[in-house]
């Protein structure tokens, strides 16, 4: 950015300085005050400096084609002069804000540490998961033992036909109910007493 704006106002140094009339330090004027505007947007005493150089030698009404005055040039040139100082010291331009991600090995660094965290949180939400899973499936496992140790084929395949039965779920509660009724009181109480008697059940159950 530095480098750019000394390089144009160079430029404009060296085209004032081949200025040769009045017009054609006008048609600098014009050029230079957009260049220095765009360059310099806040800095509105730079425009006056330049808009207040008297082009021509003497006062009075300006002719067609006149010389232009060697204090006209001079001036111009001094003035870019001091802002390519100005320029090279740091002042006189703002710099851009920086918008850019931090580069280099800090850059990597942060997204290394970034990635492992994200990862470590996967992994620690999936061992969580993981052990959920692992204590339904024993609990249901659990469960699953007791009614094939108390049932007999034929009564699970009953309980079967209910469950795939296209009813709804009060419907299904009823009759699990009146089957279970069904294969009699001593079935259902072993069903019940083996889940009472799990130590993991019963501790949930007054927990």
């Amino acid at each position: 950015m530095k480098d750019r704006v000394i390089s144009r106002l160079q430029v404009l140094i060296h085209e004032v300085d081949e200025v040769e009339n009045c017009d054609e330090f006008e048609d600098w004027r014009e050029v230079a005050l957009n260049s220095l505007q765009n360059i310099f947007p806040n800095k509105k005493k730079i425009l006056d400096s330049i808009e207040s150089i008297v082009a021509w030698e003497y006062q009075g009404l300006y002719e067609d084609g006149e010389d232009v005055s060697d204090d006209a040039v001079e001036t111009a040139i001094k003035i870019l002069n001091g802002l390519i100082k100005d320029v090279e010291s740091g002042f006189g331009i703002a710099s851009p804000p920086n918008t850019k991600k931090p580069q280099g090995t800090n850059h990597q660094i942060f997204q290394v540490n970034n990635q492992i965290h994200q990862l470590s949180q996967q992994t620690t939400q999936v061992d969580i998961d993981l052990q959920i899973k692992q204590q339904v499936d024993i609990r249901f496992k659990f469960i699953i033992d007791v009614f094939k140790d108390e049932l007999n084929g034929k009564q699970l395949r009953e309980l079967k036909e209910i469950q795939e039965s296209n009813v709804s779920l009060e419907v299904k509660k009823q009759r699990f109910f009146e089957k279970v009724k069904s294969f009699g009181t001593d079935v259902a109480a072993g069903m019940l007493s083996n889940i009472l008697a799990n130590p993991d059940f019963i501790q949930q159950l007054f927990h």
